[in-house]
């Protein structure tokens, strides 16, 4: 009788991260991961941090990194600057360069700000029909719930307007018609 002992090893808590087209080495519990294109962030548990949004991402300096998008203007870089949380600490920066060295974040290579004494503030400009409007806020949160009730107003204006359009629309529609009808009738 011949007597077979066999053995493996399983690994019960494996994290599955197959969704991902690249994977980085993890550097300070981090690693940066590629989907689509577009790349972000993954921490230890397989989280996303910061997501695959991001057509370019640099590495974290200073607790910090720098992200860019092409997705809001075109042919101009849009940085974004987050945290190891994922926070956005600076956002929609349209410098041509910003780079973190040091303790510094550094903009075009002209001017420079310490992180820890940084102050920011955070901007909504409106442009409509060649007339603009430009508002700070010291807190990025309120200034994003203002971007928001705008946005709705905006929303719910264009949809009256296009109401509005319909009505004249029918009204020129109507009397075009009724003039036919008038005509027709004068030349029977």
């Amino acid at each position: 009788m011949e007597t077979v002992i066999s053995c493996s090893t399983i690994i019960k808590n494996k994290i599955d991260i197959s969704k991902y087209d690249e994977i980085s080495k993890f550097h300070e519990g981090l690693s940066a991961v590629s989907l689509n294109g577009k790349w972000g962030y993954i921490n230890k548990e397989g989280k996303e941090i910061i997501k695959p949004i991001y057509d370019e991402i640099d590495d974290f300096q200073d607790d910090l990194i720098v992200v860019k998008s092409y997705r809001k203007r075109k042919y101009r870089v849009i940085y974004d600057v987050i945290d190891k949380e994922g926070n956005q600490i600076i956002d929609n920066c349209t410098f041509d360069s910003i780079s973190i060295s040091d303790g510094m974040i550094i903009f075009d290579n002209k001017y420079m700000v310490e992180i820890k004494t940084m102050e920011l503030a955070y901007l909504f400009k409106l442009s409509l029909n060649n007339k603009t409007i430009e508002k700070e806020f010291n807190d990025k949160n309120k200034r994003d719930r203002y971007i928001k009730e705008i946005e709705k107003y905006l929303k719910e204006m264009e949809t009256e307007k296009e109401k509005q359009i319909t009505k004249i629309e029918n009204f020129y529609v109507d009397n075009a018609l009724e003039k036919v009808n008038s005509y027709y009738k004068k030349y029977q």
